[in-house]
């Protein structure tokens, strides 16, 4: 709960990821790219040098610090990012954005993901995700990453 003015807020966070983009999860040098790029950005964004490991692997301790300690987020939406081209098992699946929901109730809402260029294949399947993790919405997202270096 954020306060101001003596004034109460409820905070949420439409749009929180947990991601593993270390090298044993890297599937090659495409993997290692987003990885690089993604380091920049977020070096970029806050203007300190975060540490490699906290870029590369966000943690249910380090979500935890960042979205509801110093972030002061009551709530927050999971959306899953896979690109399955990129990495091995996944850069950020909901199977993992259940488990972390299931550790710390009432924090996180899930979000699915369809990959509109799998067309009905990629579809299928979809329902019986939403029933299972209780999904409150779809990111609609290509599990592939366009070429070239991320803006």
């Amino acid at each position: 709960m954020y306060t101001a003015d003596g004034e109460h807020y409820l905070v949420v966070d439409a749009q929180v990821h947990a991601w593993d983009a270390s090298p044993h999860n890297q599937a090659g040098p495409a993997g290692e790219d987003f990885a690089s790029d993604l380091l920049r950005r977020h070096r970029e964004l806050d203007g300190s040098a975060v540490p490699l490991p906290e870029v590369e692997r966000v943690t249910e301790d380090g979500l935890a610090r960042d979205v509801f300690g110093a972030g002061s987020v009551d709530r927050a939406v999971l959306q899953p990012v896979v690109l399955g081209d990129l990495f091995v098992l996944g850069f950020s699946p909901v199977a993992w954005h259940a488990e972390l929901a299931d550790r710390m109730p009432g924090k996180f809402v899930l979000s699915g993901e369809l990959d509109p260029d799998a067309g009905q294949p990629g579809a299928r399947g979809i329902a019986a995700k939403v029933r299972r993790w209780d999904l409150r919405g779809l990111t609609f997202c290509e599990s592939r990453r366009p070429g070239g270096r991320m803006a």
